[in-house]
């Protein structure tokens, strides 16, 4: 049961890495004591003799016994960390806990395009001549979305 419990973990911990925005940490309740890692930190987890191992990138692994795993818990932040858009001299960001997505890089005088999309492809928010404001995404129910600014698009969970 206790190996049943670690695949759904695990499982869980792959689908929360899909958010490359998100700043997901995992946290490993031992009898030892708890651990703690950013998932962006990770390089895998795997299941070896007997236990898991957590690997770091750029640090050495750590190995759990299953008799020794008392929990695992995940922690997403909802916040997007400074992220580069391809093809443009933009980038986002949005404080975590936040309502506004903020965009830098603006160049006046360039027609810009801002759009939100539900992960069902309708249509949320959409400015049609951004000017380089905050974009307030408070009105929006939790959940996965789409931001688009001109052709490029950049997935969210808020």
């Amino acid at each position: 049961m206790k190996k049943r419990k670690l695949f759904i973990a695990i499982g869980l911990l792959i689908g929360t890495g899909c958010f490359a925005q998100s700043a997901s940490e995992i946290t490993i309740k031992s009898n030892s004591g708890n651990k703690t890692y950013k998932v962006s930190e990770l390089k895998n987890i795997a299941i070896e003799n007997g236990g898991l191992k957590v690997n770091r990138i750029g640090k050495a692994a750590e190995s759990f016994s299953f008799d020794d795993i008392k929990d695992i818990s995940f922690n997403v932040v909802s916040g997007i960390e400074e992220t580069p858009l391809p093809a443009s001299n933009l980038s986002i960001y949005s404080p975590a806990n936040s309502n506004v997505i903020y965009v830098k890089g603006y160049e006046a005088g360039k027609r810009y395009e801002v759009a939100v999309f539900s992960t069902s492809g309708e249509t949320v928010l959409r400015n049609s001549n951004w000017k380089g404001e905050p974009v307030n995404i408070g009105s929006l129910a939790k959940g996965v979305y789409v931001f688009k600014i001109n052709n490029t698009t950049f997935k969210f969970r808020k």
